[in-house]
């Protein structure tokens, strides 16, 4: 049984069927999708290390406040400056149980 329509000889589109078969945006980017090859963990590192080396060589260096340095450093050789080592591990616990890492 053949269907026909009215001003059309049979195998003939009109134009709103031809555009209904083209595929639409989102299965053209599944298909995309589906021919390219996804990354492997190699090609993502490298991309992050080629990533860092490139903000490193465009990022000026900081300056070094040397007088502040010499300070920091005579500071923490003196007796004057400790560390309570228990202190410092409780609240650092105490950090990461109430952040829930």
């Amino acid at each position: 049984m053949a269907i026909t329509t009215p001003g059309m000889t049979p195998g003939q589109l009109t134009t709103r069927d031809v555009s209904s078969l083209l595929p639409t945006q989102p299965e053209v980017a599944k298909a995309e999708a589906a021919t390219t090859p996804s990354p492997c963990a190699d090609d993502i590192t490298q991309q992050g290390v080629q990533a860092a080396q490139r903000s490193l060589t465009d990022d000026p260096a900081p300056a070094i406040d040397v007088e502040k340095v010499n300070q920091m450093q005579t500071l923490l050789a003196s007796p004057q400056f400790s560390i309570d080592a228990d202190a410092l591990a409780s609240s650092m616990l105490e950090f990461f149980k109430t952040r829930g890492a």
